[in-house]
């Protein structure tokens, strides 16, 4: 059973038929292992029938009765079965933590919305998942998916008034800037650039294989942005177009908070580039995420005014508080970034690092909140550096009465989102932050701030 769940988790199926005869020869004298025999049909039943029940029931079981949104796609198999791939996202009270987690994979046997709704309302009363804490639904722009009449998305909002719809952004640059339009988007472009003739260029389109070539689209998109918006705003002005009133009204604003697409891209293309052919990617992952981060809208409107709290104390190995600094911040949502405001007390007079944490797992004290929020996969920096951890807040100073007063502005990190700070953990160190100038390996990873002497988890107020 670990075996299986091993490949499970880390490989291709056609490993276990030589991990198995690996795992037997590991002792010749022991009579258990000498037994063991798994291949890939074995195996497969094992994921099928044991591990993938069981992890379905775990998730859903978590999810219990919290809200919840979704990531639905439709597409044809190589066997031309036509499947309903759902990803699901919700707030995790076990793990104190946003779990995004791959839901259900479902035949179907046509693609209309009726099926589509058919299909997936009912696949959520099979596993007792109210229909009514569905939050949001994400979607590409196919009729099927977001048609205003007859489509999954308004079937689904007849029944869920409170439902909102998110596209992907680059099917919606695709549909808004069609063949007619181009024309009218030549000139905007010409206008604003002041430069007759030239061409502007072209959204490249993404490719399933050649994943570096996503950067290029996220680059054009952000590099033409004020054209594209001014486009947007005609459309919506002359044709009524609704999907062009959704994009100039921010349902991408050139921010990875809302380039969700091209963020994933990102990420999966800075994997592929350390294996790949780094010097060359390298360069083209952190100058696309510069200009990514930099002067970007973080947060929609919606959001701004949203409060958080953090209770800021000691804990021990075990998690329970122990005699040392305390104190409680508030954190307010605006529309730049947020604002940390508060005191800390019973912390030693000068300089002291202070990150957002990747989790709210304080279970262990703040040793388990794991290592600073780095989204983007970013070395450590200062607060004003164009490329850092989203978590690097810098430093706080602490006065001679061991008293430190919190009054100030971040423009990167958010309360939701992927920049969201929700459910993660706010850290204070024993040392001072070296805003990664240390010259170590350490220092480009944690600002060589040391121990973690105070810890408390974000939570809405």
């Amino acid at each position: 059973m670990k075996l299986a769940a091993f490949v499970a988790e880390h490989c291709s199926i056609n490993s276990i038929d030589h991990l198995g005869s690996v795992v037997t020869n590991l002792d010749s004298k022991s009579e258990f292992l000498k037994f063991i025999k798994l291949h890939r049909t074995k195996c497969t039943s094992l994921m099928k029938n044991v591990i993938a029940p069981c992890m379905l029931d775990d998730l859903v079981s978590d999810i219990g009765n919290e809200f919840y949104s979704v990531i639905v796609d439709e597409s044809t198999a190589a066997d031309t079965k036509k499947l309903l791939y759902i990803m699901i996202r919700y707030f995790s009270k076990a793990k104190e933590k946003v779990v995004t987690s791959f839901y259900r994979l479902i035949k179907i046997e046509t693609a209309d919305a009726e099926s589509l709704f058919q299909v997936f309302t009912n696949q959520l009363k099979i596993d007792n998942l109210k229909l009514e804490n569905l939050l949001g639904i994400g979607v590409d722009g196919a009729n099927v998916m977001v048609g205003e009449h007859k489509s999954l998305s308004s079937k689904l909002k007849s029944i869920i008034p409170h439902l909102v719809t998110v596209k992907c952004l680059c099917h919606s640059c695709h549909l808004a800037t069609d063949t007619k339009r181009q024309v009218q988007y030549k000139s905007i472009y010409q206008l604003i650039n002041g430069e007759d003739g030239k061409q502007p260029k072209k959204i490249a389109k993404l490719s399933g294989t050649r994943w570096l070539a996503r950067n290029e689209a996220i680059k054009t998109i952000l590099n033409q942005w004020d054209a594209l918006k001014l486009h947007f705003k005609l459309a919506e002005e002359k044709e009524r177009c609704y999907t062009a009133e959704q994009l100039y009204e921010g349902e991408i604003q050139p921010s990875l908070g809302g380039l969700h697409s091209g963020h994933l891209a990102t990420l999966v293309a800075a994997q592929y580039q350390r294996i790949t052919f780094p010097s060359e990617a390298n360069g083209m992952i952190h100058e696309t995420l510069a200009l990514i981060m930099k002067d970007t809208v973080i947060t929609r409107k919606p959001s701004v005014g949203l409060k958080a709290v953090v209770e800021i104390k000691a804990l021990g190995e075990d998690g329970s508080p122990v005699d040392g600094p305390r104190g409680m911040l508030t954190i307010m949502q605006h529309s730049d970034g947020v604002r940390i405001m508060g005191t800390i007390t019973r912390l030693n007079p000068g300089l002291h690092g202070f990150h957002v944490h990747e989790k709210g797992d304080l279970r262990k004290g703040c040793n388990s909140a794991g290592p600073h929020f780095n989204p983007y996969m970013v070395n450590h920096g200062a607060p004003s550096d164009p490329l850092r951890h989203i978590g690097d807040l810098g430093n706080i100073e602490v006065g001679e009465d061991g008293v430190a007063r919190i009054d100030g502005m971040d423009h990167y990190l958010s309360l939701v989102g992927v920049r969201g700070a929700i459910g993660r953990a706010l850290v204070i160190h024993a040392k001072p932050d070296d805003l990664g100038r240390g010259g170590t390996e350490e220092s480009l990873k944690t600002g060589s701030a040391g121990e973690r002497v105070a810890c408390g988890v974000i939570g809405f107020l």
